[in-house]
């Protein structure tokens, strides 16, 4: 069931492949901006890899092992690494939807290129956050917005460090935000 990573951008979804930024874990960035529905998204995992949803606009069903989640705008869902997931059999919808995929470390390497203990406390934090489907803020929508446009500028001198201090950012808000008691599943 595992699915190779797809970098392929449309003119409503943009893949950033950031596997060359010399930051070790981080894969792509994705953005979709659908006017209109669009396909249902297979169930389907990532071997050793977390995914950050946040839903900017719109509504959208999401499954993660056979549990669905309401997102609505404004929301965060967390897929830790091999968790099945999808949307169920809900097509995408309309609406703007930014997502991360971040690689977990192997054996003998760390997560973001941290030495070891903080590698070790942000894997556990993500691995372990309370809770998979939350709100998101202010906060985590600007620094997804920030983050797209330094993808966008990729030729700019010392834009892989400002791609990866958003990416550290986004990360520690998420981690933060998890544990809010707000989280909403479907009734």
């Amino acid at each position: 069931m595992e699915v190779q990573l797809d970098f392929r951008s449309t003119s409503d979804r943009k893949i950033y492949d950031l596997r060359d930024t010399g930051i070790s874990s981080i894969m792509l960035l994705g953005h979709y901006t659908y006017q209109r529905a669009g396909q249902v998204l297979k169930q389907h995992q990532h071997n050793n890899m977390f995914e950050i949803c946040y839903l900017e606009t719109g509504k959208q069903i999401y499954e993660i092992e056979s549990k669905e989640y309401l997102l609505k705008g404004g929301d965060l869902l967390l897929t830790k690494p091999n968790q099945i997931h999808g949307t169920s059999n809900y097509p995408e919808s309309i609406g703007s939807l930014y997502w991360i995929i971040l690689k977990a470390p192997d054996e003998n390497q760390s997560l973001l290129g941290f030495k070891k203990s903080w590698s070790e406390s942000l894997y556990s934090e993500l691995l372990n956050a309370p809770h998979v489907h939350f709100p998101g803020n202010q906060r985590i929508r600007q620094r997804f917005r920030t983050l797209e446009s330094q993808c966008r500028s990729r030729d700019r001198p010392l834009i892989n460090l400002h791609i990866f201090n958003s990416i550290v950012s986004i990360l520690l808000e998420v981690i933060e935000l998890s544990k809010s008691d707000n989280s909403v599943d479907l009734p």
